[in-house]
């Protein structure tokens, strides 16, 4: 490790730890913060919010550089698209 990093310790919960299956997202962009709700599409035509995530703009920020390079980097070393990537 270098000077600047830092052991950390994660600590998760059983339940947190099962996950829970997204098929859409939503995010509100607020001046401080962002609120993203990850939600499942039913048959009915219904959405239910199974998980809601609230962070800071920088943040959020910092999550989309890092999406940026490892999206970028999967599709330079040939990797398939998911059902999800446009």
């Amino acid at each position: 490790m270098t000077k600047k990093q830092k052991k950390v310790v994660i600590n998760i919960d059983s339940e947190t730890r099962k996950g829970r299956y997204a098929d859409g997202f939503a995010i509100k962009i607020k001046r401080d913060l962002a609120v993203i709700d990850f939600g499942f599409d039913s048959p009915e035509n219904q959405v239910t919010i199974v998980s809601r995530v609230i962070i800071s703009r920088g943040l959020l920020s910092a999550l989309q550089k890092n999406l940026t390079i490892l999206l970028g980097n999967n599709r330079k070393n040939g990797k398939k698209k998911t059902g999800s990537e446009k």
